[in-house]
């Protein structure tokens, strides 16, 4: 169980830049995460974590198609191999991925 959140503790843990910025995040209008329902809260929550997760894939595939075009250059096969298979891996997570978010979609969708 984690203690509650402390706003207060959070500012003075800050540097002057940074803690000035959340005061003034702090003071913009906007909707109370306490007051909210907790079925929307997950549903962000999943939908944010999924678009996390969306964003190292699409990382981890340009690196693989960087390292690809060059072990194709040098002629490696072996890192051809290799990274075709990753290629594979990354592109499962993927439709996994898709199926997860659709799921988010229908299952856990907010009340607006």
């Amino acid at each position: 169980m984690h203690p509650p959140f402390d706003a207060a503790a959070l500012l003075l843990s800050l540097d002057d830049e940074t803690a000035a910025l959340a005061r003034a995040l702090y003071a913009k209008a906007g909707p109370d995460a306490r007051g909210l329902d907790p079925a929307h809260l997950d549903y962000e929550i999943t939908r944010l974590l999924l678009e996390l997760e969306d964003d190292q894939l699409r990382e981890r595939s340009d690196y693989n198609e960087a390292a690809q075009g060059e072990a194709e250059r040098a002629g490696d096969r072996d890192a051809i191999d290799r990274l075709m298979q990753e290629r594979r891996q990354i592109n499962e997570a993927r439709r996994s991925l898709d199926r997860r978010r659709e799921e988010t979609r229908m299952f856990v969708s907010p009340r607006r």
